[in-house]
């Protein structure tokens, strides 16, 4: 597990919060929110982000494929 602290977190809108713990489990966000509330567990490893921004992974996920495919 990975705990990423105080990090400001940039969201898909372009919104940006302050202030933020993301817990990260399996290569997957597992919780988010205000540093205050999101304590990261004991066995976590915790990254100390404090001025430094967190976004989601981007995916490109629209792609162009032929209507018609020749078999020459």
């Amino acid at each position: 597990m990975l705990a990423f602290k105080n990090v400001i977190a940039f969201m898909p809108d372009g919104e940006t919060l302050p202030g933020r713990t993301v817990l990260v489990e399996e290569d997957r966000i597992s919780r988010a929110g205000p540093a205050s509330e999101v304590e990261a567990p004991g066995c976590a490893t915790v990254i100390d982000g404090a001025g430094l921004f967190l976004m989601p992974g981007l995916v490109d996920a629209h792609v162009h494929t032929p209507s018609r495919i020749d078999s020459k």
